[in-house]
């Protein structure tokens, strides 16, 4: 089913035509967000106090679901973020009276208007800005007989706060969904949180007023384990665990090579859900640098998982090249954990590094230490660009070719467009042109910095400017030139991984 998108639709991904600004000159509700994003005029939201303004975005609304919407002109669906992240004041409770407002209004048109189509309620926004209470608050103001609480982000990793679907009110008393959010665009890997999944489960598994499982994954490449979990989940009528997923999983997949690949499995899971949605080496490496924030807690938590998962390349290194899945999910598998390495061994120079600066290591030795490290870190960097070029999936330009031959591509400017999307803050992740041509040499270059600044005593040296200059050098040349270039050979595969293995400790 298709919900047609109702509200203030001026989200990033939904943003207010100029030529409509140019003529209406719609007023601007206030907006208390840091940083810019929504504060450019085409993202800010109308002023839906005033019922001009909400008559107007009714107005795309009805346009939208007579026009396109699935069941017009009675559609069965209907969507609404209400004010979708923003923040209005620093105040709370204008804040959440502003929210109240937008969602009144809002839905007293959708029932008026569509009276019998169910209306779907984005959690979303109860995330990121709302308390538990709040949504407990609004909760009497909804119609249970159609508007449902549609929560897809159920995995959301608990980040010392309890707000989530088990704390608004929900559970027994008001319609809603359960979910796997399933990673960001930059979270491309294995990373499902099967033991936070597996317990938010039990509250919603028996629960009547539960009305569907959701899985909201945001890429094409991305947690294959996790896939078949949820598919395994939603269809079934009691929990079934992943450690039962995981050996259906590898027996259909695999055939005679199951029991080599779930003991890979298994050793790579506890270092897979280290991250929650989000993130990847390259935030280290092209973004924080090596002047990131380490905290002590973090390490100790990823230590042990990691060293665990660091058994893998060993387990894998001799995998049958010949079978695709194997030789697929091998590559998965070990760029997943060659990412957790990178990421705690920068976060442990980092801790390092700091400590250097306060002038708490003198003794040559040490800081000779942290130098060789930022080698190896750039080292393990090189690797992973290697492993990447084993296989099509992570070429941004063989995703370019796979695009051109379904249609032939039109727009000369395209390429840079696809380099640009996949190499912006958001999207930045596992793709072999970014990982060879960028990250790589800018670790290298933070590397070389350090050892400079040990060398001349300068505690106050800069490491990681610049990334931003090399990502638009890159993005002017031709997507062609960047593309991998090493053999996909069993033989390259195995050198590598082994190679890694002598690297990461």
């Amino acid at each position: 089913m298709v919900p047609e998108d109702f509200g203030t639709m001026t989200h990033w991904y939904s943003r207010t035509p100029e030529d409509f600004l140019a003529k209406k000159k719609p007023e601007f509700i206030p907006l208390a967000n840091k940083g810019a994003n929504y504060h450019v005029p085409n993202s800010q939201v109308w002023n839906i106090r005033d019922d001009k303004w909400v008559d107007e975005y009714w107005k795309m609304t009805k346009t939208a679901v007579e026009t396109y919407g699935q069941g017009a002109p009675k559609p069965q669906l209907l969507h609404t973020i209400g004010l979708g992240e923003r923040m209005c004041y620093k105040d709370r409770k204008k804040n959440f009276d502003m929210k109240i407002l937008a969602l009144d209004k809002f839905l007293a048109k959708a029932h008026t208007d569509y009276p019998d189509a169910k209306v779907l309620i984005a959690g979303w926004d109860f995330y990121s800005t709302w308390k538990s209470e709040e949504v407990q608050a609004l909760l009497p103001r909804l119609d249970p007989t159609r508007d449902i609480i549609w929560d897809y982000e159920g995995d959301v990793t608990p980040l010392g706060h309890k707000n989530n679907f088990t704390n608004w009110g929900l559970v027994g008393k008001f319609p809603y969904t359960f979910s796997m959010f399933l990673a960001y665009e930059n979270a491309l890997d294995a990373r499902a949180n099967y033991p936070l999944i597996e317990a938010r489960q039990k509250v919603a598994q028996d629960d009547p007023f539960c009305k569907g499982y959701i899985l909201w994954p945001e890429s094409s490449h991305t947690d294959t384990l996790g896939l078949r979990f949820f598919t395994a989940n939603a269809w079934a009528a009691k929990p079934v665990p992943y450690s039962d997923v995981l050996d259906e999983f590898c027996a259909s997949r695999y055939g005679a090579n199951a029991e080599r690949m779930k003991a890979a499995w298994k050793a790579a899971l506890p270092a897979s859900w280290l991250r929650g949605w989000g993130s990847n080496y390259a935030r280290y490496m092209v973004g924080l640098g090596f002047d990131a924030g380490a905290a002590p807690g973090t390490i100790k938590k990823w230590s042990g998982p990691v060293k665990e998962a660091e058994a893998v390349f060993g387990m894998l290194a001799d995998a049958p090249w010949e079978d695709e899945f194997v030789r697929r999910d091998a590559i998965d598998i070990a760029r997943m954990v060659l990412d957790r390495v990178i990421a705690l061994r920068t976060m442990e120079l980092c801790r390092d590094i700091a400590a250097w600066r306060k002038g708490g290591m003198t003794a040559s030795v040490q800081q000779q230490d942290i130098v060789a490290r930022a080698e190896k870190i750039a080292a393990l960097c090189d690797k992973m660009a290697d492993l990447l070029a084993l296989h099509t999936d992570y070429s941004i330009w063989e995703s370019y070719q796979r695009l051109d031959a379904v249609e032939k591509i039109q727009n000369p400017e395209f390429s840079k467009t696809l380099f640009e999307n996949a190499s912006c803050p958001y999207c930045r992740s596992h793709q072999y042109e970014l990982a060879r041509h960028w990250y790589t040499p800018h670790v290298r270059k933070m590397a070389e910095r350090l050892a400079k600044a040990v060398a001349a005593g300068d505690r106050k040296a800069a490491f990681s400017d610049g990334a931003e200059e090399e990502r638009l050098a890159l993005k002017a040349k031709p997507l062609e030139s960047l593309k991998p270039t090493l053999p996909r050979t069993a033989e390259n595969f195995r050198k590598v991984l082994r190679e890694v293995e002598a690297l990461k400790d």
